[in-house]
């Protein structure tokens, strides 16, 4: 039989994108916390933590900022928010 499903989890090790580079892709994409926040489902304070350093950033973050460069692809991003995004009320 093959591999266990716990075999495959841990295939491939990634080194952790830094809050300096994590700042710098957001500006290079001229978005700030809250955009990335809308787009990607995390909180804005957690977003905020990783661009702050206090906080690993997520491999999913690195890919999400690397799709964000083709064209088209951030106001496709932000109409899938739009659509699937529910508010939470304010404690």
């Amino acid at each position: 039989m093959g591999r266990s499903w716990k075999q495959h989890q841990r295939r491939f090790r990634y080194r952790k994108m830094t809050a300096i580079e994590f700042s710098a892709a957001l500006d290079h994409l001229e978005m700030k916390v809250d955009a990335f926040a809308y787009i990607s489902g995390a909180r804005e304070d957690r977003v905020e933590r990783w661009k702050r350093g206090e906080e690993d950033i997520p491999h999913s973050a690195l890919a999400l900022c690397v799709a964000c460069t083709v064209p088209g692809v951030l106001a496709l991003l932000m109409k899938t928010a739009d659509h699937y995004a529910e508010w939470e009320p304010d404690s």
